[in-house]
């Protein structure tokens, strides 16, 4: 199966568009990838422990939504409509196109995926992570969290 170029139109807004700027991005794609971090305030819930620091260090105030467009459904069409649409609608926005290979998201998501520490004594460990050192009483679950499998976290 030959790999397919894409491009990802990223439109970044304030939290106060985002709602606006995913209707008008669902006329074209309704699988929307959303960028919201204004809910995340503390590490302290109770899944606290799941959520990348990064994340709740970006700003709250802004977000984003993509959409994955295949080269043939020509992106760059879609983006300048979308810039037309939100000028009509007085939403201030920043519109991207970044192109990317799908053979990069075969290993993107794996960047995500963190050691979990369950107990003093168990931790469940990506199975590609060469660089977890377990304590000398730690038992180590390696799991290849996918697909079929989820990500072990539950």
């Amino acid at each position: 199966m030959k790999m397919k170029d894409w491009t990802q139109i990223r439109v970044a807004c304030a939290v106060s568009d985002l709602e606006e700027i995913s209707a008008v991005m669902s006329m074209f794609d309704n699988n929307l990838m959303i960028e919201d971090t204004s809910d995340l305030d503390q590490l302290d819930t109770v899944y606290g422990e799941l959520i990348d620091e990064e994340l709740v260090k970006q700003d709250k105030q802004h977000a984003a939504v993509s959409i994955y467009m295949p080269e043939e459904q020509n992106p760059s069409e879609t983006a300048a409509i979308l810039r037309d649409r939100f000028q009509e609608l007085h939403v201030s926005c920043d519109i991207a196109l970044i192109g990317m290979n799908e053979a990069d998201w075969t290993e993107t998501w794996k960047k995500y995926y963190k050691p979990l520490k369950l107990s003093p004594h168990v931790t469940v460990v990506p199975a590609w992570d060469e660089e977890y050192f377990p304590s000398a009483d730690e038992k180590i679950i390696w799991m290849d969290p996918g697909m079929a499998f989820g990500s072990g976290t539950h």
